[in-house]
């Protein structure tokens, strides 16, 4: 037990590493350059959404007892769209896209819809972590501050300047000799590429580029902040019994034996009770046939998997 939650801190320490590293900028003659500048804001830059803290308590003042973000918007589709990050741990990039998309769409009076691309992340955002071996959600989010994100839809959706290169697989605990998530080796990460790569998508790279500002939610004040503006992003432990979820409010037991399986980043789009339950409803990436129509509850207060620790937010320039 010991060394299984060494393992994990280690990882979550490279997953959300705060060191200064090297990543790219546009120069003028749309050529990658390289840039070394630190990870973090300064405390005086950081843009938090309310004062204190705390994992169990919550702003509730006028929120309803149960909420879906698909529903108080229902001309945003990309808010209720799951995607499938196949054989590539993109999570951290699909969660922060897909975010952003949403809030593009609700803060434009649900009258924009453009996807945002999930691929440019994983290819050239040096800073966000390894591509397709994993990343982090707050860099992927600083990424939308520094560079912008391009459009991109899903594997073979022709949507977009850049759409995801990596064709999705079934998430199964039991080794199988399909394309499962968990048995077939990890696809590799698609060069960065500073140009639309569908023929079929007509504006240039450079004119496609969306900018936006980003700031961590306190877990007392997510609820409100969902309400108001839109999914957020989160990061957590998830351990092998989630892979078999199908429905209900997911609790992990801290006595349970199941192994660690990854970190998992994910959009939260709402919360609720359940049973006399609360929780977050969350949807994940690992596609429609997984959990409850791609979507899950994790039961909130507690800070299980240490799901409250890391959420994120953004909105459009």
């Amino acid at each position: 037990m010991v060394f299984k939650l060494l393992f994990i801190s280690i990882f979550i320490v490279y997953a959300t590493g705060h060191d200064t590293k090297t990543n790219y900028q546009y120069n003028e003659n749309n050529q990658i350059k390289l840039n070394s500048e630190p990870a973090l804001y300064n405390k005086g830059e950081a843009k938090w959404n309310s004062y204190g803290g705390g994992n169990s308590v919550y702003y509730t003042s006028g929120l309803p007892i149960n909420f879906d973000a698909r529903k108080r918007w229902p001309n945003c589709p990309s808010i209720g769209h799951i995607y499938n990050q196949g054989n590539c741990r993109s999570s951290y990039a699909i969660s922060v896209a897909s975010a952003v998309t949403d809030r593009i769409c609700i803060h434009s009076n649900e009258t924009k819809n453009p996807i945002m691309s999930a691929q440019q992340i994983i290819s050239c955002c040096y800073l966000c972590g390894y591509g397709c071996d994993g990343g982090s959600q707050f860099e992927s989010w600083d990424f939308y501050r520094r560079h912008g994100f391009v459009s991109g839809g899903d594997y073979n959706s022709n949507q977009g300047c850049q759409p995801y290169m990596i064709p999705p697989c079934k998430l199964i605990n039991e080794k199988s000799p399909r394309h499962s998530c968990t048995t077939y080796n990890r696809e590799e990460t698609p060069a960065c590429e500073i140009k639309c790569n569908n023929p079929n998508y007509y504006s240039s790279f450079k004119t496609d580029i969306y900018k936006g500002k980003y700031y961590q939610v306190y877990p007392f004040m997510a609820m409100k902040e969902i309400f108001d503006n839109g999914p957020i992003t989160t990061q957590f432990y998830m351990y092998r019994d989630l892979i078999d979820y199908k429905s209900g409010v997911y609790q992990y037991d801290e006595d349970s034996t199941d192994d660690f399986f990854t970190v998992q980043s994910v959009k939260i789009i709402g919360w609720g009770e359940e049973n006399g339950v609360p929780y977050w409803l969350v949807a994940n990436s690992f596609g429609t046939d997984w959990g409850d129509k791609g979507t899950f509850k994790i039961s909130r207060g507690n800070d299980g998997c240490f799901f409250q620790e890391k959420m994120y937010a953004g909105l459009p320039l």
